[in-house]
């Protein structure tokens, strides 16, 4: 009778490397799985966002474009007022926010005006991050466009989320102004401010009558009056977004555009 041996099996310590190293690798085909379909997912939702951040910004070209900056808006003068020499319309006066009278730093509301004198007004909320919109037509229906009035509309999309956004209006004054010369002996002279720290030498803003027309901000040296400017006024749109639905922390993108009114006023 011819003996032999019986094959062996795994031992138990054999059985738990091996197990041990399946283990690892499916956690690494799962890590490596997970990272792909998270920056697939982000980088969808960061496409989206651009996607519909430059639509947007492409309907705000049109919008200047097409009309005139509402110049009287940022001197704070009302179309109308309740009789009681208090302006229901909106104006930079109106505006607590900030000053958004003052047209050398950058402010967070656009105004526009059209040929029929319908006027638009795009808000900054920086309190909710919010792009909103108002529209207000004074020979129809008069519409309160005061940033605490409750009639704006929200125009930011749903996959966005604005984390800045400014507007640099230039010139910073009306080159079709056709009024009186104002004598200057600086530039702060033809300057428009709604804040207790406007110099002695500038117009002081005032919720009843705005400012005192006013020119380009600009007093020529030896020229003792405030020059109009000679430019087509542009709007720069500096706005800064980030994905909705993202992480705290999530990449933000910084994006800017300048559009030109095309209307010639001069």
């Amino acid at each position: 009778m011819t003996g032999g041996k019986h094959p062996r099996g795994f031992s138990l310590f054999e059985a738990i490397v091996v197990l041990t190293v399946f283990s690892v690798a499916v956690l690494l085909v799962v890590t490596i799985f997970t990272n792909a379909s998270s920056s697939q997912r982000r980088q969808a939702v960061s496409q989206k966002a651009l996607g519909d951040a430059r639509q947007l910004l492409n309907t705000l070209a049109q919008q200047v474009n097409t009309q005139r900056i509402d110049y009287n808006f940022y001197k704070g003068k009302s179309v109308y007022d309740n009789g009681e020499d208090v302006p229901t319309d909106a104006s930079c006066v109106t505006f607590s926010y900030g000053d958004e009278c003052n047209l050398k730093e950058p402010v967070n509301v656009l105004a526009l005006i059209n040929d029929r004198g319908e006027r638009t007004r795009y808000w900054f909320d920086e309190a909710n991050q919010d792009l909103l919109v108002c529209s207000d037509n004074p020979s129809v229906t008069p519409r309160d466009c005061k940033y605490n009035s409750g009639n704006y509309v929200s125009v930011t999309p749903d996959s966005v989320k604005f984390t800045r956004v400014q507007f640099y209006i230039n010139p910073v004054s009306d080159p079709g102004y056709r009024g009186d010369i104002i004598e200057c002996s600086n530039s702060d002279a033809c300057t428009c401010f709604n804040d207790s720290a406007a110099p002695e030498s500038g117009h002081q803003a005032s919720a009843s009558e705005g400012c005192p027309d006013w020119t380009s901000g600009y007093c020529p040296d030896g020229g003792g009056y405030c020059a109009v400017p000679n430019a087509q006024p542009t709007v720069t749109t500096s706005l800064e977004i980030e994905g909705s639905g993202l992480s705290v922390g999530s990449v933000r993108v910084p994006m800017q555009f300048t559009a030109t009114s095309r209307i010639y006023d001069r």
